[in-house]
């Protein structure tokens, strides 16, 4: 098996609307850290007339403080990996309180077939 260790950043999300009601995201750097990255899965879907990726990974970091705040509040947070944004979709806190794993999202835009 094979450890691959690599540099991600913390981010806290801040949501707002703009006047014309329109949803908006701001990611602020909140630290950078290092995570054991596993089971990096990419899938596509095809609709009738779109095309959608989806990139799923599960990085490992050490348990602090700082990921106690995720583990507590995910919505609250994303992840910088290999340059992209990522969103926590699950965080599982092991019972040691060694590890806490946190499954990862990155959503493609649709694009047309």
């Amino acid at each position: 098996m094979v450890l691959r260790v690599e540099q991600i950043g913390v981010n806290n999300l801040t949501f707002a609307k703009t006047a014309q009601g329109d949803q908006t995201t701001t990611e602020t750097l909140a630290f950078n850290t290092r995570a054991r990255s596993e089971d990096i899965k990419a899938s596509e879907k095809i609709t009738e007339s779109y095309r959608q990726y989806d990139d799923i990974v599960r990085l490992v970091v050490n348990y602090s403080p700082n990921t106690k705040q995720i583990v507590d509040n995910q919505a609250a947070f994303s992840i910088t990996y290999r340059a992209k944004s990522w969103r926590i979709v699950d965080v599982f806190e092991h019972l040691d309180r060694q590890f806490v794993t946190l499954t990862c999202f990155r959503n493609e835009p649709a694009t047309a077939v």
